[in-house]
């Protein structure tokens, strides 16, 4: 490789400091991830395992341990020198004694990040959307219409985000220069980046939508609540409605400072950070 292709000295220096930001945060998701799954272990095996499995099971474990899986599979790629788009893994396997070569893989950065964007940041988006949906829906008496407009919006929020990292593509961020330093631990990264042909603000619609998904999530719990305890003094809520107020307001908080943050960053944050809220 020529001198030609090298960035400045400092380009390198950049990339090094702002790297391994994004890789402590995948290793605090891990971290919380699994802390949370060991502490609740009990409750898990007495709420779930030992009750009828159901539609609302399968949502409650893939949010739980799915997400843990693909965290782990986005930290490997992240710290993991192997995943880059020219390295060559020769895999042996012994069998009867006898060292047969049974697989020569290349093991691409590209064939995975779409893991990370529709399989983390898109998968993970959805399912928890699907778990709140079924609570509104359950609050508001298995609504038809009320269900088949959140199946809908769902659907086509989930739609939005194929279009954006399916046209054509996403594509790998490589930064130029010799493997020997592109790949070494400091500068190594596999991030995807949606193709040049979108804008920002396209990219950045799939946060919009959830955004506005949470907006109308919560204004449908506060006004469900207020009008089964209209003329009652709010100090007097009680049961299933004060929880409902209560942890809809914390889940709207939380989520849309998440994807708010997000959208923000796609629009203006540099390459290496514009996904990063993705984990």
């Amino acid at each position: 490789m020529s001198t030609s292709d090298l960035l400045p000295p400092e380009v390198y220096q950049e990339f090094a400091r702002q790297i391994p930001v994004a890789k402590y945060g995948l290793v605090a998701v891990c971290t919380m991830l699994l802390y949370d799954n060991l502490l609740s272990l009990d409750d898990e095996i007495e709420y779930m395992w030992n009750q009828r499995f159901t539609f609302v099971t399968l949502l409650f474990l893939l949010n739980r341990h799915y997400a843990l899986v693909v965290f782990i599979i986005s930290l490997l790629m992240a710290i993991s020198p192997a995943f880059t788009p020219s390295v060559t893994v020769n895999t042996l396997c012994k069998v009867f004694t006898t060292r047969i070569q049974i697989l020569k893989q290349i093991v691409r950065c590209q064939s995975f990040i779409l893991l990370e964007a529709i399989g983390t940041g898109t998968i993970l988006t959805i399912l928890p959307d699907m778990v709140i949906g079924m609570r509104v829906y359950a609050l508001y008496k298995r609504s038809r219409i009320l269900g088949a407009f959140l199946t809908i919006y769902l659907t086509a929020e989930f739609g939005v985000a194929l279009w954006i990292y399916l046209t054509p593509k996403v594509s790998p961020v490589i930064l130029p220069g010799p493997e020997s330093i592109t790949n070494s631990l400091a500068l190594h990264a596999c991030l995807g980046a949606p193709s040049s042909k979108l804008s920002n603000l396209q990219v950045a619609s799939f946060q919009f939508m959830q955004t506005a998904y949470d907006t109308v999530v919560l204004l449908l719990i506060i006004a469900k609540t207020i009008k089964e305890t209209l003329g009652q003094r709010l100090n007097s809520l009680h049961g299933i409605q004060s929880l409902i107020v209560q942890h809809g307001v914390i889940y709207y908080v939380v989520v849309f400072t998440t994807n708010f943050t997000w959208a923000m960053m796609i629009l203006f944050a540099t390459e290496n950070f514009k996904y990063s809220m993705a984990s």
